[in-house]
């Protein structure tokens, strides 16, 4: 998987550059230190409230961190609403059904209703998924920017 080996690459770069061990970024982020180096080994992918964490953390973009934009991106990024806030934002202002989109953007659609209740969360591919559906960033489709 592309994602997963980019942002392992990303995480283990940002990681050396900001000269901290990942005993210090567990206790920074609140994130498990053997979940950490379980990232940077790219043998899994975090879900999306660990890569919301890592994102504010680094100051860097969420689709810099996964590997989506090749460019650094830090900036002044805004605390992250709820995501069920955020995809009713957009299903509010999408011209078919929730159905429809689903379907569409090839999401799931039982778990989608579940991220409209903010029950669950998606994982974030299927957040890129939608980001590009939306032609924005992700960290724009989270309410990280405008």
């Amino acid at each position: 998987m592309v994602i997963l080996s980019k942002f392992a690459e990303n995480l283990d770069n940002l990681i050396f550059d900001h000269n901290i061990s990942q005993k210090e970024l567990a206790e920074k982020t609140g994130l498990d230190k053997a979940s950490i180096s379980r990232y940077r080994k790219g043998n899994c992918m975090p879900n999306l409230k660990s890569v919301v964490k890592l994102a504010e953390y680094f100051n860097c973009s969420i689709d810099f961190l996964i590997g989506k934009s090749v460019t650094e991106k830090h900036g002044d990024f805004l605390p992250c609403p709820p995501f069920s806030e955020r995809l009713q934002f957009y299903v509010n202002n999408y011209e078919g059904t929730s159905y429809k989109l689903c379907k569409t953007v090839h999401l799931p659609d039982n778990r989608f209703y579940d991220w409209l209740k903010g029950t669950r969360f998606p994982t974030i591919d299927n957040v890129e998924k939608l980001a590009d559906y939306f032609h924005c960033t992700i960290d724009c489709f989270l309410g990280r920017e405008n």
